[in-house]
């Protein structure tokens, strides 16, 4: 239940219609920016990076990143679209962090009834594709202490939200993530 509860809930709610506005074809450019030090969530971001660029109503994100607290190093890459007039996101995430009890905090996720020796190094990567009624997670490959994932997950974004997912985990010792209090 503890471990259940430090992920949080956050309230969907999805009321009317939303209108979404391509991008022009004829706009074309690109963004270039690099930041040492971003002070985000009361917390510091180092070596940010931005790199995309906009063709053909489509915005290629060749790297976003960033050293975030705990010692993590996040990626995000691909392409966004508007097929069908609405947008919709492809790409690849990475993410690895030798303290994630520390990156956990930052994101403001509550682990205090988890144990020290639990949530200390992580890492991620997964196909990405977000629109505005799925966010999904595909080719998932994760570790986080000593288990081994992977699988798929959906977010299905709708008047009545539903998750779907399909793991696979190599171990589980559930006794590092249970407190004995």
């Amino acid at each position: 239940d503890k471990l259940w509860n430090a992920v949080p809930s956050p309230a969907i709610e999805m009321t009317g219609a939303i209108e979404y506005a391509p991008l022009a074809p004829a706009i074309a450019g690109t963004v270039r920016f690099a930041g040492n030090v971003v002070k985000f969530k009361n917390g510091t971001m180092r070596d940010v990076m931005l790199a995309a660029s906009i063709s053909g109503g489509a915005v290629t994100l060749d790297d976003f990143s960033a050293q975030l607290p705990g010692g993590a190093t996040a990626r995000i890459s691909g392409r966004l679209e508007y097929p069908r007039g609405r947008p919709d996101f492809s790409g690849r995430l990475d993410l690895s962090t030798g303290n994630l009890r520390a990156l956990l905090g930052w994101l403001d996720m509550q682990i205090a009834g988890i144990p020290d020796r639990s949530l200390s190094r992580a890492q991620l990567s997964a196909r990405l594709n977000v629109s505005p009624e799925l966010a999904q997670l595909h080719e998932i490959v994760a570790e986080i202490d000593t288990s081994r994932l992977t699988g798929d997950l959906a977010l299905a974004l709708q008047a009545r939200t539903a998750l779907g997912i399909q793991a696979h985990i190599d171990q589980l010792n559930l006794d590092n993530y249970l407190s004995t209090e």
